[in-house]
């Protein structure tokens, strides 16, 4: 699926399901009956780019120096994942010296090939400190669904609104996330760099309230430096929530977690420009999906352009959940304590309190500007 947001006025518009098609649409083929698919063996190409990955890595760490992390979109990812029995046989040969004479004991060459991968483009490149057992097999940047039948799906956007406040809250993109928070039945899972809207903050304490498991996936120390009457930071309002909760007894029903690389054995705060993840998505009851540009901070609920789209399919939404719980460790190590801190097996927690301190000085320093301007 490929998304694209745009303003302008589309001449002439585009079809709507109100209008009878002009011919009997083509019905797609799955698999081995469509002629595209059909010759793609994803394991063979994921072993033959393998070969590749060290140079290719190297070429694109040498051409992207100066092009925008999040405009850097390479073939590396796709290619470090690997099938079972490889797997396997990196694990038996990790010590082996490689034909360079380079040796990597404390992660395999696979957990390599997706750290070199996973820098291309970092401000400050890190190397892997998961165990050396981690697998790496399960992280694959493509996948292939299986037949399926059709299903509903809409788009759920909203327009820019450029005027100050928070009030512009009734368009499609945010009656889709309220009506998910409001009738979800078991579980909420949202994975967002940013959630500082009010309403989104508002409706996951309800919907914990209520007994449903809210369970976010969020960026550590995101944009810390923007967050400033903008709802506040994902640490701050963590925090906030758990608290409210507690006097409910509900703090058991929200689960937090801190976005923590595939290579990573704790979060690294975003700041520090080693790892972040940008992914907006959405997910009511294992059955709905929202995935688009939205994410739930106050700029996307109130003010920017967004393009989202909402699916009910059980089937294809458990495909995109286990593509994006596989290709990250947030859920083994991300995991945030009901104080809103997150700490590490020995009690350490991480340190996020230089984006905070930032942020402080930043703002202040606007404010002192602006003031300047005004008397000037």
């Amino acid at each position: 699926m490929f998304l694209m947001s745009w303003g302008n006025r589309m001449n002439p518009p585009l079809p709507l399901l109100t209008r009878r098609p002009s011919s009997q649409p083509r019905q797609y083929r799955f698999g081995s009956n469509n002629a595209f698919l059909r010759n793609i063996h994803v394991v063979q190409y994921t072993q033959d780019a393998r070969a590749t990955a060290p140079r290719e890595v190297k070429n694109d760490v040498s051409v992207g120096a100066d092009r925008h992390p999040d405009g850097i979109l390479n073939s590396v990812i796709t290619t470090v994942c690997t099938d079972p029995e490889e797997e396997r046989r990196e694990s038996r040969d990790q010590h082996n010296p490689e034909p360079s004479g380079i040796r990597f004991p404390r992660v395999k060459r696979g957990m390599k090939d997706l750290t070199d991968a996973l820098n291309v483009g970092t401000i400050r490149p890190v190397d892997a400190n998961v165990p050396v057992d981690h697998v790496t097999s399960d992280f694959k940047s493509h996948f292939i669904h299986e037949e399926h039948a059709e299903f509903p799906i809409v788009m759920v956007n909203r327009p820019p609104h450029g005027l100050p406040g928070n009030n512009d809250i009734w368009v499609p993109q945010n009656a889709a996330w309220i009506a998910g928070f409001k009738y979800a039945q078991k579980k909420v899972f949202i994975q967002t760099p940013n959630l500082n809207s009010y309403a989104a903050v508002k409706m996951c304490i309800e919907t914990a309230r209520r007994g449903v498991s809210v369970i976010l996936y969020l960026g550590l120390g995101f944009n810390d430096d923007r967050q400033f009457f903008q709802g506040g930071t994902n640490q701050q309002v963590v925090i906030k929530m758990y608290k409210t909760l507690k006097n409910f007894n509900c703090q058991h029903n929200l689960r937090v977690f801190w976005y923590t690389a595939k290579d990573q054995i704790r979060p690294i705060p975003q700041y520090i420009g080693s790892r972040n993840c940008h992914i907006k998505f959405m997910v009511i009851d294992d059955s709905v999906g929202i995935i688009g540009s939205g994410n739930h901070d106050t700029q996307s609920w109130f003010h920017s352009q967004e393009t989202n789209v909402m699916i009910d399919s059980a089937q294809i939404v458990r495909d995109w959940m286990k593509g994006v719980i596989s290709n990250q460790n947030t859920g083994l190590y991300g995991r945030v304590d009901t104080d809103g801190i997150w700490r590490d097996a020995e009690g350490h927690v991480a340190n996020y309190d230089d984006g905070l301190k930032r942020s402080k000085h930043q703002t202040l320093r606007a404010l002192q500007e602006l003031k300047n301007l005004c008397v000037s």
